[in-house]
């Protein structure tokens, strides 16, 4: 019996066939001929660009340390260079990597190469990444930070598997959806995205 009423099986499976043969002959010249890696490479993450050590006391001292933030502070800060240069880096490399798979992929590397596997894993957005600027000390390696500021659900999502299944932690502290009624992403509807 034909699974599909006016199409003849029997000509269309030898069709099939010569056209999975062109491709994929066509796929093997194609790797021959490029002399540049193409499409997933060893190593596809740029070098990290993190804040310097000043720059770093200046966001615990505004965003982490309880305090009325005054508008000539958060202004000042806004301004700063550095931050500027920050803000374009992850602009571009958001371009490239919008779950920001990036992000932990050494690290991650590291942990899985270990011989100690984490006991928690924190993924979440700003609020969870800032925890690691407040008190360094309680992410000791068997505690593990994985926020990343920005991020809303569905980034977390793409990135779970790497920055925390392949950790294989006995638990997993999730801190999400700020950023996703904030639409980050896009806008948000109560039951999901447009």
């Amino acid at each position: 019996m034909n699974r599909y009423p006016g199409v003849d099986s029997k000509r269309l499976r030898p069709a099939l066939v010569r056209a999975c043969w062109m491709v994929a002959a066509w796929c093997l010249l194609g790797m021959r001929v490029s002399a540049q890696p193409v499409g997933i490479v060893d190593d596809p993450c740029p070098a990290p660009v993190a804040p310097s050590p000043a720059l770093r006391e200046q966001i615990v001292a505004l965003l982490v340390e309880p305090h009325a933030i005054t508008p000539a502070e958060l202004e000042r800060f806004n301004k700063s260079p550095e931050l500027a240069k920050l803000n374009e880096a992850d602009r571009r490399r958001a371009a490239q990597d919008w779950p920001n798979l990036c992000r932990f992929r050494a690290a991650d590397a590291r942990v899985v190469a270990g011989s100690t596997r984490p006991r928690v894993v924190f993924m979440g957005d700003s609020i969870t990444e800032n925890w690691a600027l407040a008190d360094p000390g309680f992410f000791d390696g068997k505690i593990v930070n994985r926020g990343i500021s920005g991020q809303t659900s569905p980034q977390m999502l793409v990135r779970f598997r790497a920055d925390v299944v392949a950790l294989r932690p006995r638990i997993v502290h999730i801190l999400a959806g700020t950023n996703d009624v904030a639409g980050n992403t896009g806008p948000y509807i109560p039951f999901g995205y447009m």
